[in-house]
């Protein structure tokens, strides 16, 4: 007998920690089934069963998850990664898969802390043995936070743009998915809001604008998208996957 037999407390430690893994992973089939079967709550409009990706869904995974459509929910070279931005003292961020973040947003679980992260991982391997990759990957870029007051690709891509996710450029696509890492603040949101850019521009006049070129954000989401134009062509066009 092991000495967990003998401690009452452990073990109810971790029969609670089991059935809260096992009520999350329900919520997040029940959700992301439902979205794909069913309809998103926003109105969406790319293809749920078309195989070929827009420009905002390569961009998603150009930023996000380059390896999204071969891995099963956890990538094990970010692990390396952490291992070497622990070693140097760099900021952490941006070794989460698509399937990691979905857990998150779905969760509402934020706190930093190697627990979170540990029961991420769970439960992302966890998803993945029930639900498709392609069900995972619309229910994320629909739910997914792209900034003061801006949820999913579809309310994201015509607040800023006016038209819908499916139809934006290349362009217009690079700054929508450089909005997952550095959401839109709520100033610039106010500044489009009031019509500072017109109905119809070019996300370069909207970085060049002084009241955003100046600021923090402006030059890293302007970093960003200069980089999104020298990678794109290396994004796969289509969504192949099981």
């Amino acid at each position: 007998m092991t000495w967990s037999m003998y401690n009452p407390r452990l073990n109810f430690s971790l029969k609670r920690s089991l059935l809260d893994l096992n009520h999350d992973l329900d919520m997040m089939k029940y959700r992301i089934e439902s979205s794909y079967s069913y309809g998103f709550a926003h109105e969406h409009s790319h293809d749920l069963y078309s195989e070929e990706l827009s420009n905002l869904q390569r961009m998603i995974l150009l930023y996000e998850d380059r390896r999204f459509l071969s891995h099963s929910g956890i990538e094990w070279k970010s692990f390396l990664r952490m291992f070497k931005r622990a070693i140097f003292k760099w900021r952490w961020g941006g070794v989460s898969t698509i399937d990691q973040q979905l857990v998150r947003v779905l969760t509402r679980r934020y706190e930093r802390s190697i627990s979170r992260k540990i029961r991420e991982c769970i439960l992302a391997l966890s998803i993945n043995t029930h639900v498709s990759k392609r069900a995972i990957f619309y229910c994320y870029i629909h739910d997914a936070y792209y900034g003061y007051r801006l949820i999913g690709c579809e309310i994201a891509s015509r607040f800023v743009f006016q038209i819908p996710a499916v139809d934006l450029s290349v362009e217009q696509s690079a700054f929508v998915a450089c909005l997952l890492p550095l959401p839109l603040p709520k100033a610039v949101y106010k500044l489009i809001e009031q019509g500072e850019f017109g109905e119809d521009f070019d996300p370069e006049v909207l970085l060049d604008h002084p009241k955003i070129s100046s600021t923090r954000w402006g030059k890293r989401i302007r970093y960003r998208y200069g980089l999104a134009k020298q990678n794109y062509d290396f994004i796969p066009k289509s969504l192949k996957i099981r």
